[in-house]
């Protein structure tokens, strides 16, 4: 249950942020949401490793290349390294927007940080829609036609001011 709802808080949480983003937000109470966001995608890890996989990458790389395996008929456990990936960048960019204090970095680093977004994106579209079941994948295809349909009116703002 905690693997479960950690993870749709941390989904929520990013959808927030790029919402926000989108909408041209650059409050505190988006670095606050980020900040959750993290928190609840670590307790999403631990309660998984915890919960499914008796604290051993091994099981959860077995598990994670079965999925895989089920879902593309490629059997590989690289999604995990994907995961841990995911942890790690997702604090290095918490720790920045503290930091720093601003929402994206500056010259160079900004294509960097664009890049993660269109990661964590590919990541949450996977986990959803992809591997996801049920109410998991029509919670993932709301959150990227909402977050579409964001996009969308922001790319025709200019063309209306």
């Amino acid at each position: 249950m905690v693997t479960r709802i950690s993870i749709w808080v941390a989904v929520a949480a990013w959808a927030g942020v790029i919402a926000g983003l989108l909408r041209g937000r650059r409050g505190r109470c988006l670095r606050f949401t980020w900040t959750i966001g993290l928190v609840a995608y670590l307790l999403h890890v631990m309660a998984a490793f915890a919960g499914f996989y008796r604290w051993s990458h091994a099981v959860a790389y077995a598990e994670t290349a079965r999925q895989t395996a089920e879902q593309t008929g490629f059997s590989s456990g690289f999604g995990l390294w994907l995961n841990y990936l995911v942890a790690a960048l997702w604090g290095i960019d918490v720790a920045r927007w503290w930091i720093t204090g601003k929402v994206r970095p500056e010259g160079m680093m900004r294509k960097l940080w664009w890049g993660w977004h269109v990661f964590l994106a590919f990541m949450i579209f996977n986990g959803t829609i992809v591997f996801g079941h049920g109410p998991v994948r029509w919670y993932g295809v709301a959150i990227f036609t909402v977050l579409a349909a964001i996009a969308w009116r922001a790319m025709l703002k200019p063309l209306r001011d």
